[in-house]
């Protein structure tokens, strides 16, 4: 008995690429048509029938999102590949929320394709004997099917978690998968590093202010008594889907949720929590033991996660002074001044610059000034928040970035600073080395600074008004 020719479906609004995937499994013996009016398949997905999807995630009418969704809807089994030129990293990720098993990039790469493709299809052939054998448990027991789905849930999860390696991006992706196996009302994901240091809700419908602060607080103490670690306020929150209200009812609500947080292990440590919070009859037998299981895969993601994120910052460091270097800065200088943006809070920076390195070099030797700079960063650090960011620009500046900081503490702490380096003497032969540095604050919100650089800018100048008031002074931009 001969098998039967797999059939793909193509979605995209360009004929070439079209033709091109049809010739190609054409050849290799796949079955496979092709369209190119998006809003056409969008309206007849239902009636068509396919094991494999490709589509464009840019149509010219409608997104490719839209079919990826309808697909799952419609042909749950049947596999999904994004096809993308333009798509942002979201975007990529958001498909493959909604069920896209991949994406290929263009230019297109046949072999690609064709590993890409039987995979899929692999898949395919696996999920379509699955679903028969749960239709066939179905009439059985109850019970024995909603572990089965709780089996397939947790095994989708990880391998969506699996495709990314942003840890600033799972938490979202790890409360929604969580959300679509366990019942509940709201659900938390805290982070708690040297580095990343977050608490993500997501709640299935609105949530209170008053119930978003009773949930931070027990997720705090939660997580303080798991880890016996103290945590510090400076991390960040936010809401997941849905925004806070002042819904009273909400608001009634809260004082009656149930809770379970499990810890998340990275290398043996706990460096977060899980949590679930909802009504009595929202928290089933076996709600602890999957958030458990969801923990533990979590782990895996998360060490990889991070692994390649300390790796990045280790080809992103000074080699003299141990703080970030130029490159790496104007990283996390994009990252933080999009969460100021997109949270509403308040970040600060600092540049600092060396006073009369050219007069210690000249006198001493650049190993000595060398030497200097290298204590200017070890002050830098003593005087630093943890979550703070330390970077030498260049040559004799460097930058201290604040998240959560106000132009008031950044004053204050830049004094600080400022006379911790007046302090460290260094000693060459008989000489003590008195050093001094010049800074520039700025913080904002503040008008007429809308990019990173506008940023930069102001403190810059702000430095150059210092160096030109006198030296071993601090100005602040306005």
């Amino acid at each position: 008995m001969s098998r039967k020719k797999p059939k793909i479906l193509i979605v995209d609004n360009e004929i070439e690429i079209c033709t091109l995937f049809k010739d190609f499994f054409d050849f290799i013996g796949y079955e496979s048509t092709f369209q190119t009016d998006g809003e056409l398949i969008l309206r007849e997905l239902d009636k068509m029938e396919y094991d494999l999807l490709f589509v464009d995630l840019k149509l010219d009418t409608i997104s490719g999102i839209e079919i990826v969704k309808k697909s799952k809807k419609v042909h749950p089994i049947s596999e999904i590949i994004v096809v993308t030129g333009f798509g942002s990293e979201d975007s990529v990720t958001e498909t493959l929320h909604y069920g896209a098993s991949s994406y290929i990039q263009k230019p297109i790469s046949f072999s690609d394709i064709r590993i890409q493709t039987e995979q899929a299809l692999a898949r395919n052939s696996f999920n379509t004997m699955t679903d028969k054998i749960k239709k066939a448990i179905s009439s059985e027991s109850e019970s024995m099917v909603k572990h089965f789905d709780n089996i397939l849930k947790l095994d989708r999860l990880t391998a969506f978690l699996n495709l990314s390696i942003d840890i600033n991006a799972l938490g979202d992706s790890i409360l929604a998968g969580t959300a679509d196996i366990l019942p509940g009302k709201y659900y938390t994901f805290f982070f708690y590093d040297k580095i990343n240091r977050e608490m993500v809700f997501y709640s299935r419908d609105t949530i209170s202010k008053k119930t978003h602060k009773s949930l931070e607080g027990r997720v705090k103490t939660a997580f303080e008594k798991l880890s016996n670690k103290e945590v510090e306020s400076t991390y960040n929150v936010r809401i997941f889907r849905a925004a806070p209200t002042s819904d009273k009812d909400a608001e009634i609500q809260a004082e009656n949720l149930s809770d379970i947080f499990i810890p998340i292990l990275m290398e043996n440590s706990i460096c977060g929590i899980l949590g679930i919070s909802g009504a009595p009859e929202d928290i089933l037998e076996d709600t602890e033991e999957i958030l458990s299981l969801i923990s533990n895969r979590i782990e895996h993601v998360l060490t990889n996660a991070a692994l390649h994120r300390d790796t990045k910052l280790l080809a992103l460091t000074d080699g003299l002074t141990g703080l970030l270097n130029h490159r790496a800065f104007h990283e996390r200088l994009k990252q933080e001044f999009a969460r100021f943006r997109r949270y509403g809070s308040c970040l600060s920076l600092i540049v600092a610059d060396l006073d009369d390195l050219k007069v210690i070099n000249d006198t001493y030797g650049h190993p000595v000034g060398d030497e200097v700079l290298r204590k200017i960063g070890q002050c830098l650090q003593e005087a630093s928040r943890e979550n703070d960011v330390l970077a030498r620009y260049g040559g004799d500046e460097f930058v201290v970035l604040l998240p959560q900081i106000n132009i008031k503490n950044t004053l204050t702490m830049a004094e600080r600073i400022r006379v911790k380096i007046n302090e460290s003497l260094l000693k060459v032969n008989e000489d003590q080395i008195l050093s001094s540095v010049s800074m520039g604050i700025s913080a904002v919100p503040q008008i007429g600074i809308e990019t990173p650089q506008d940023f930069l800018e102001s403190a810059d100048r702000a430095l150059y008004i210092a160096k030109r008031a006198g030296k071993n002074r601090i100005e602040v931009a306005t």
